[in-house]
């Protein structure tokens, strides 16, 4: 498959984790690469769920601070308000 060895070209060898694409729905590519647990040697596979903790969170500080530069969000915002 021409799109597989690309996605595999473009994601190189060090990669760890799953890569879905999918089109209305219907998935057309699910594969798994390298390790959930590298000292264990662990295997990803397309059910693996990666410990993000807290490395998610800078993200998405990012994110709501560039909706507040864009207007689209205040400080004084919340929940409820959204």
């Amino acid at each position: 498959m021409i799109a597989m060895k690309k996605i595999e070209e473009l994601i190189g060898s060090d990669f760890n984790g799953v890569v879905s694409v999918s089109k209305n729905g219907d998935s057309l590519f699910k594969e798994a690469y390298g390790y959930a647990d590298l000292p264990n040697k662990r295997p990803v596979n397309t059910d693996t769920i990666f410990e993000v903790a807290s490395g998610s969170k800078t993200f998405v500080a990012i994110g709501i601070m560039k909706l507040i530069e864009e207007g689209k969000l205040s400080l004084e915002s919340t929940i409820r308000d959204l």
